[in-house]
């Protein structure tokens, strides 16, 4: 091993002094210091296991898979989504949307438009049928996700 360790070192100087030399470091030859370059290759090349080591630390974090990360919903906060009643209606009309999990509902989308929710409680929401909304599928606001009312909504004129 000791007997490796100086030309380890001089290999790994020269290629810090190439990385260095190569764009790291950028400017004219004017105001570039050749002899700091050099300096920085030759401690490089003395402490070697330790420049090695510094360089694996440095590209492991630069090179890290994104770390797995746990979604802010958990699989209990899923809404579900069960009835709507009324089925049709005009613009301004009480709708109440039944199911699971929609304490956290924030609104109702509907085609077109969007609706503010009334939380009553886990089960059941509210919300009146806002001004530009068009019959079809209707979904509901939960944290990220949007859950779908089966049947959607019909607005009469």
């Amino acid at each position: 091993m000791y007997l490796v360790l100086p030309f380890i070192g001089s290999a790994l100087a020269t290629v810090f002094y190439i990385i260095l030399r190569g764009g790291l470091i950028t400017g004219t030859a004017a105001q570039v210091n050749f002899f700091g370059f050099a300096a920085i290759s030759a401690l490089v090349g003395l402490f070697s296991p330790e420049a090695t080591e510094k360089l694996k630390q440095i590209f492991s974090t630069l090179l890290a898979p994104d770390p797995q990360r746990k979604d802010r919903l958990t699989s209990g906060t899923t809404p579900t989504l069960e009835r709507i009643e009324p089925e049709s209606g005009v613009v301004g009309t009480t709708i109440k949307i039944y199911g699971g999990n929609l304490s956290q509902a924030t609104a109702v989308i509907f085609t077109h438009a969007r609706a503010v929710v009334t939380v009553i409680s886990d089960t059941q929401i509210s919300a009146v049928v806002p001004e530009g909304a068009a019959s079809g599928p209707i979904g509901v606001v939960v944290g990220e996700l949007i859950a779908n009312v089966p049947g959607g909504f019909r607005v009469e004129r």
